[in-house]
């Protein structure tokens, strides 16, 4: 019995020839790349942060010290090795606050005001289902309570929260307010 093989172009051998050579190269780079150049932290910075915050941002601390509930604090950052502004909901939540001050005393425009003057999205909720105490059978609203945009921003349905992720800020006053200690029901997530 003869078998007839399919015939290919040297063309098209070539170029799944490099192809291939080129993926194991690309993965044997990747494996030897640092884990924080690969997937680097992900951090929520104040309200108003540009795209290239990290370049832009000074870290004079400004946004720090007018912030009235002083969530903001500084980090080091990664691949800048600067101390950056940012964050941190399970500790200390944005309160979205009228002005948005943090954004008025940025010199360099790293964080800039919205022009119509609506709070900026610094991030997004989202609910750990198990951990979330009414996903697990136990009655919970200390999330949907806390919310300043409650019945918009975080509904519930079926006795459980449920984020709406096109008008949730990512304020994390939910997070902060979670009743849960060593792992939240709800986190907030940088948006990608």
């Amino acid at each position: 019995m003869h078998y007839i093989l399919p015939m290919t172009s040297r063309s098209n051998f070539l170029k799944k020839s490099f192809q291939m050579i080129g993926g194991i190269f690309a993965e044997s780079i990747q494996k030897k790349l640092p884990d924080k150049i690969l997937n680097p932290k992900k951090e929520i910075y104040p309200p108003g942060a540009i795209d290239d915050f990290q370049s832009r941002c000074e870290s004079c601390g400004d946004c720090i010290s007018v912030c009235p509930v002083s969530c903001i604090k500084f980090s080091p950052d990664e691949l800048t090795g600067k101390n950056l502004p940012i964050i941190v909901p399970s500790e200390k939540a944005c309160i979205m606050c009228d002005e948005i001050l943090c954004t008025k005393v940025c010199e360099r425009n790293a964080l800039v005001t919205p022009k119509d003057m609506i709070f900026p999205k610094i991030g997004l909720a989202q609910i750990v289902e198990d951990k979330c105490l009414p996903y697990n059978g136990q009655s919970c609203m200390t999330c949907y309570d806390a919310c300043p945009l409650k019945r918009d921003a975080i509904k519930m349905k079926f006795n459980k929260p449920v984020i709406n992720d096109e008008t949730c800020t990512g304020c994390g006053i939910c997070e902060e307010a979670c009743v849960l200690t060593d792992a939240k029901g709800v986190k907030t997530i940088v948006l990608s």
